[in-house]
């Protein structure tokens, strides 16, 4: 019966004219009968599935990835044989011109670094693309935070795109409260002996700046007792030992740059000893 069915489908579809009982015998054999074909289709679909998902469970991930290793190793190496094979046939063409050689092979050095540029444009543009579409929602979303906030200054804050703008604009304000900063330029051959003043570990660990001469460079820069070396040229003196700091002031190339901070506190908050044994002391240079 289910084959009969299907022949009498395909002879309605072949049919010129419409038959109407024909079609109303298969619409009501239609409702009798069970659907085979779309149950076979599913079993099709179901056993492709249980197939892929067998060949996935038995893949070996070690061999996968030598394979891929070999593929990679093939592709430099087919690479690799394709600019040896232009490099002869450039040879062969200019042989006995030496000249036509080079000048053929500066246009090609030429023609290449304009590609490279080319493509370094286009993906600055693209860049500058998706954040010229990016800014003005986040514009709006700081507006709108702002209004809602109360006091979140309307939005007029500074917007981070992502983790780069984060990260730029966090060492844009490193530099700015460097720049603030008393400095001391460290010229070559000048001893650590003769800066002018005393490095002493400070209550907290920092190092802070004791006993300096009113005649030295770093106080006519504006450093004074209490204040804590906070750079070593490009270094961060922040919570380093003071062992450290001394091998940073011996080994840096010079000229260096010392940057100073006044912190609460000032000369009080320097560790307790007496000036006379400061050569006994292990935290003072």
């Amino acid at each position: 019966m289910a084959l009969r069915l299907v022949d009498m489908e395909n002879a309605l579809v072949d049919k010129e004219k419409n038959d109407a009982w024909s079609a109303w015998l298969v619409m009501q054999l239609q409702k009798c009968m069970p659907d085979w074909r779309t149950k076979a289709s599913l079993e099709e679909i179901e056993a492709a599935n249980n197939a892929e998902r067998i060949v996935i469970h038995n893949v070996d991930i070690v061999r996968m990835l030598k394979v891929k290793n070999l593929a990679q190793k093939w592709r430099m190496k087919s690479k690799k044989h394709s600019f040896e094979r232009q490099a002869r046939e450039l040879e062969d063409e200019y042989k006995g011109d030496q000249l036509k050689l080079v000048q053929k092979l500066e246009r090609l050095r030429i023609k290449s670094a304009e590609k490279i540029r080319q493509r370094i444009l286009a993906r600055k543009k693209s860049t500058e693309g998706k954040l010229a579409t990016i800014a003005p929602v986040m514009e709006r979303r700081n507006s709108v935070e702002g209004g809602d906030g109360g006091g979140g200054g309307g939005g007029g804050g500074l917007t981070h795109l992502g983790k780069a703008a984060a990260e730029a604009a966090k060492k844009e304000a490193k530099e700015e409260e460097k720049k603030k900063m008393s400095c001391l330029i460290l010229e070559e051959g000048v001893k650590l002996t003769k800066l002018g003043f005393h490095l002493s570990g400070d209550y907290k660990g920092r190092v802070a700046v004791r006993s300096i001469e009113h005649k030295s460079k770093a106080y006519a820069n504006g450093i004074r007792d209490g204040f804590i070396l906070r750079y070593i040229g490009e270094h961060s003196a922040a919570d380093e030992a003071m062992s450290v700091v001394v091998r940073l002031l011996r080994t840096q190339p010079r000229p260096l740059v010392l940057r100073f901070e006044y912190l609460d506190g000032g000369v009080s908050t320097i560790k307790e000893g007496h000036e006379d044994d400061e050569e006994e002391d292990p935290d003072m240079i």
